[in-house]
C-alpha cells in the first residue's frame, strides 16, 4: 500500500496524509484516500510558515481547486507574499487554473518539468536563489 506523507520542513515532523487503498469514504481523489486530521494539521503549519525565505507548497491540485479541501488556505499565503521565493508544485492541467486563482505574482516563474526531469527542477530552482558560489542571490531585507 503506498502513501503520501506531509512534512514540515522546519521541524521535520511528519505525519501520514494519504494513503493509496480501495477502502470506502473519507476525502478521497483517485486511488488515494486522505486523513483529514493530517490536513488540518498540514494547513496549521502553512499558515504558520510565513514569514520566511523559501516556501514550498507540494502541492495545489484538485483537492484545493477542485473540491476547496486540501492546502486551500496556500492559495491565500501565497496571495499575502511574506516569503522571499515560493516554489509550488501544480500539475499541467492545472497552472492556468491556479494562475487565475493567485492573480498577478510579481516575479512569477514557472518552471515546467516531468516527474522523470524533477532533478533538473530542483537544478534549476537552486540556481534561483544560490549563486555559482554557493552564496545567496535572495534579495536582504
Amino acid at each position: 500500500m503506498a502513501g503520501i506523507d506531509v512534512v514540515d520542513v522546519r521541524t521535520g515532523e511528519r505525519r501520514s496524509l494519504a494513503e493509496q487503498d480501495g477502502l470506502p469514504g473519507g476525502l478521497r481523489v483517485g486511488p488515494h484516500r486522505f486523513d483529514e486530521t493530517a490536513i488540518a494539521w498540514g494547513r496549521d503549519r502553512l499558515d504558520a510558515a510565513c514569514p520566511c525565505d523559501i516556501l514550498v507548497v507540494d502541492e495545489i491540485g484538485p483537492l484545493e481547486l477542485e473540491r476547496g479541501a486540501g492546502w486551500v488556505n496556500a492559495l491565500r499565503v501565497l496571495r499575502v507574499g511574506d516569503y522571499r521565493v515560493a516554489v509550488i508544485v501544480v500539475r499541467p492541467r492545472l497552472v492556468e487554473a491556479v494562475r487565475a486563482a493567485l492573480g498577478a505574482l510579481p516575479g512569477t516563474t514557472v518552471v515546467e518539468r516531468s516527474v522523470e526531469t524533477a532533478g533538473d527542477a530542483v537544478s534549476e530552482l537552486l540556481s534561483l536563489v544560490v549563486d555559482d558560489d554557493g552564496h545567496g542571490r535572495l534579495p536582504a531585507d
